[in-house]
C-alpha cells in the first residue's frame, strides 16, 4: 500500500518538488533521493546562489550528484572544481583535445573511432555553462531544473 494517493497526484494541475519527490519513491520503490540538477547559463544567476557545499578540492560531477542522492546536499560545481575530462568536455567548459581522445581509444577499435565516438555524443557550446547545481529533489531550491532518478 503506497503512503501517497497517486490518484489525487494525477488530478493536480501543479506539483511541488516534494509531491514529486514522494511520488517517485513510493512509485519507484528508491532507496536513496531523485537528484534536480540546474544548468546556469548566467552568471549573475549562478554567482547569487547559494549552496550547502561547494567542493574544497576537485570531484566528479557523479561524485556531486551523489552527495545530493545519498547525503542530502546542495551541491554547487564550477569549471574549476571540476575532475572528470569527460564531463568538462560535454558541459561545454572546454574543447575536446587529441589527450581526450588518446583516452576514449582503450573503449574502441582505433583512434579514429574514438574521435568520432567523441564527436557523436551530445555537447553543451564551449564558454556558455557557468556552472551546475545538484540537489536531493524535495530541497531543490531553484524552480527551473532537470530531474534525474540516478
Amino acid at each position: 500500500m503506497l503512503l501517497i494517493n497517486v490518484a489525487e497526484l494525477a488530478t493536480r494541475n501543479h506539483l511541488s518538488y516534494e509531491d514529486m519527490h514522494k511520488a517517485f519513491q513510493a512509485l519507484y520503490k528508491l532507496e536513496y533521493n531523485p537528484v534536480a540538477i540546474k544548468f546556469f547559463f548566467d552568471q549573475d544567476e549562478f554567482d547569487a546562489f547559494i549552496p550547502e557545499k561547494v567542493p574544497a578540492s576537485k570531484m566528479t560531477f557523479c561524485q556531486a550528484a551523489l552527495a545530493s542522492r545519498m547525503d542530502n546536499y546542495i551541491v554547487k560545481v564550477t569549471d574549476d572544481k571540476l575532475l572528470c575530462g569527460n564531463a568538462r568536455t560535454v558541459f561545454g567548459f572546454r574543447e575536446a583535445s587529441d589527450a581526450e581522445v588518446d583516452e576514449q581509444v582503450k573503449y574502441t577499435t582505433d583512434r579514429d573511432l574514438a574521435k568520432e565516438c567523441m564527436q557523436a555524443r551530445p555537447t553543451l557550446p564551449v564558454g556558455q555553462l557557468k556552472g551546475v547545481m545538484t540537489a536531493p529533489l524535495y530541497k531543490t531550491p531553484v524552480d527551473q531544473m532537470w530531474y534525474s532518478l540516478w
